[in-house]
């Protein structure tokens, strides 16, 4: 679901609104409504997504959007495995090309929208795009003790669930590589 947002919009004809700064969608689209990015959620709870996406030409006359997809997901916690709300901030830089040839000669602070001239652009799978680039590689909570349960007692158990003496000397795993090298038994 989206709130004034279109599915499907020109950037050519978003840039020609306003003839000096170009044109603007603003709007929220909800995080489960793109596929994709709904894969990668913790929970199934409505997350909206404000979008703030702007189409101007450059100096270069480059037909470039910029903007912003900003909202708080629920993903998974890689240290406890339990859902963590985190803000994730997709800045959008896009630059409308044509070819792979145009896409090649961008600046490095735009990346390329293959769209063909007049062709309009999927506004909810370009801000899906954006907001799985901003996910953060490994969401965790802030703070340990925010943590699960699992977290709280991994300290002190093994992969075994037993308790283990923590001083106890571990057996180098290579151990018995140095004897074959050393010729011993």
């Amino acid at each position: 679901m989206s709130v004034g947002l279109p599915k499907r919009f020109s950037p050519e004809r978003l840039a020609a609104q306003e003839s000096t700064r170009g044109g603007t969608l603003t709007g929220t689209l909800d995080a489960n409504s793109l596929p994709r990015l709904c894969e990668m959620l913790a929970t199934r709870e409505t997350a909206p997504v404000h979008v703030e996406l702007s189409a101007r030409r450059d100096d270069a006359k480059r037909l470039v959007l910029t903007g912003l997809a900003s909202g708080k997901l629920s993903l998974t916690c890689q240290r406890c495995m339990e859902p963590v709300t985190l803000p994730v901030d997709a800045n959008i830089a896009l630059a409308v090309v044509r070819d792979e040839e145009a896409a090649r000669n961008l600046p490095a602070e735009l990346d390329p929208l293959l769209l063909d001239a007049g062709n309009e652009a999927d506004l909810p799978a370009l801000v899906e795009d954006e907001l799985i680039l901003a996910l953060p590689p490994v969401p965790v909570h802030a703070n340990v003790a925010d943590c699960g349960e699992r977290v709280r007692y991994a300290g002190n158990a093994g992969d075994d669930g037993e308790e283990h003496d923590g001083n106890a000397q571990r057996e180098n795993p290579f151990a018995v590589l140095k004897k074959l090298k050393n010729g011993k038994d």
